[in-house]
């Protein structure tokens, strides 16, 4: 991708972001793009920026993961003291 940027043109490629690539684009179309002032090799498509994808593959991956890690961790704090309670109960010199 190659644009004006504030300091001259800058030549850059169009990652994937959120893990899909924006659709209907072709080598030598002219694409509208927002870039950051700061790093202009950051750059997205405008309508991207403007209408961001509701749901990516990221974002429904941890949606998905967070809570099987999440009530992992409790069942393992939870069983843990049980065990911890179950032996100070069985041992009484300690």
């Amino acid at each position: 991708m190659r644009f004006d940027g504030p300091d001259g043109t800058v030549e850059t490629e169009l990652h994937d972001w959120g893990g899909k690539r924006p659709e209907g684009l072709r080598a030598g179309a002219a694409v509208p793009v927002t870039y950051d002032p700061r790093e202009p090799t950051r750059v997205l498509t405008t309508r991207w920026v403007e209408d961001p994808p509701t749901a990516t593959l990221p974002m429904l991956v941890t949606a998905v993961l967070t809570p099987l890690l999440l009530s992992g961790a409790v069942f393992l704090v939870v069983r843990r003291r049980r065990l911890l309670k179950a032996g100070e109960q069985a041992d009484p010199t300690a």
